[in-house]
């Protein structure tokens, strides 16, 4: 048994020291594996975060814009027209992010019976708690409403079940039961960017807002809000029939800058659309450009330790961010990356032209 005993050998120094090696360098390498899986997945991650609020800025915003006016008659808010370019800088290449008002309709109720001319009151299928919540929003008295988007009317005194109007809707005008009512606001939509000082953002910025205002959105009083984080810029360009020559509109978009053919270069991006034939009663299509950067530094700025090393500006319709005054900083422009969304949007309820 003793002799049995003294036969048994264990790992020498060097086996250990070789079997520690090799276990080593497959756990560096392990979590080498790890670590970049990781990285990944967060880029991923916050590639992914970027994209959806990019969709999600475009799709709220083609969504007003094609239905911008829905028969307006007269100027609603600080609306005068369906559509009200707010432009950067009209008389040429901008220095920030663009800006537009739009007449947009939200859905107050239904007629809750038929109502045939004349008339001067109409019956919802709101609740009094329906009607309450809506007035909540500022819906109120001398609040501009469109009946099935065809008879555009206010509404006289605090709204009701049984909806008010200022004047009797005349014989032979009748709508059916179910009919849909809507109320008529003027949609500001801006780009608030860091510093954002009034906070409008919640800490966010920079980020894409909507609200209903008279005023620019990014002052103290603002009741704008907050719809996507992390857009960086937007810019419009707008075509129109009618806007050129004598005025007189034919179907087609007009052809600015001569080739006979409809392209890009039909779009207008700076204009006050107050002067001649150009103004927003001719607009037909709106161009959106949005552009969203990423929440964090991009994992290529960050691994390499050097700001900016992706810092080749990106110029989004006429919009060249170098000329920013106070916002672009080579040295940190870079560290984010971007995505950038075009679309074209046909405007159908154009409505009033004033």
């Amino acid at each position: 048994m003793v002799r049995a005993c003294r036969t048994e050998r264990g790992f020498s120094l060097p086996e250990v020291m070789i079997a520690v090696a090799i276990g080593s360098i497959v756990m560096a390498g392990g979590y080498a594996v790890l670590a970049g899986s990781e990285r990944a997945l967060v880029t991923n991650d916050h590639v992914a975060a970027t994209q959806q609020s990019v969709r999600l800025a475009m799709e709220l915003l083609a969504q007003d814009i094609r239905m911008a006016g829905y028969g307006m008659t007269a100027p609603v808010g600080a609306c005068g027209t369906a559509i009200v370019p707010q432009d950067n800088n009209p008389a040429g290449a901008d220095t920030g992010p663009d800006g537009i008002r739009i007449v947009v309709p939200t859905t107050v109720s239904t007629l809750n019976a038929p109502v045939v001319g004349p008339f001067n009151v109409l019956p919802l299928t709101a609740t009094a708690a329906d009607v309450a919540a809506i007035v909540a929003e500022g819906f109120a008295a001398n609040a501009t409403i469109s009946i099935g988007g065809v008879q555009t009317t206010q509404v006289n005194g605090a709204p009701a079940v049984n909806l008010g109007l200022p004047t009797v809707i005349a014989s032979p005008v009748a709508f059916a039961a179910g009919t849909p009512v809507f109320w008529l606001r003027c949609i500001t939509y801006a780009v608030i960017r860091p510093p954002d000082a009034n906070n409008v953002c919640g800490g966010t910025a920079p980020c894409l807002v909507r609200g209903v205002t008279n005023a620019a959105c990014n002052v103290a009083a603002s009741p704008c809000v907050p719809i996507a984080d992390g857009i960086d810029d937007i810019q419009f360009a707008y075509a129109c029939d009618g806007c050129t020559g004598t005025g007189v509109p034919d179907g087609l978009v007009d052809d600015q800058n001569g080739t006979n053919a409809y392209d890009t270069g039909d779009f207008v991006t700076n204009n006050t659309w107050a002067v001649g034939f150009m103004v927003p009663a001719t607009i037909r299509l709106v161009q959106i450009n949005l552009m969203a950067r990423e929440s964090r530094a991009s994992e290529k700025s960050e691994s390499s330790g050097t700001a900016g090393n992706m810092s080749t500006p990106i110029t989004l319709s006429d919009h060249d961010p170098t000329a920013d005054v106070g916002y672009y900083n080579p040295a940190t422009y870079g560290q984010f990356s971007r995505r950038i969304l075009t679309k074209v949007v046909q405007v159908r309820n154009i409505g009033l032209g004033l």
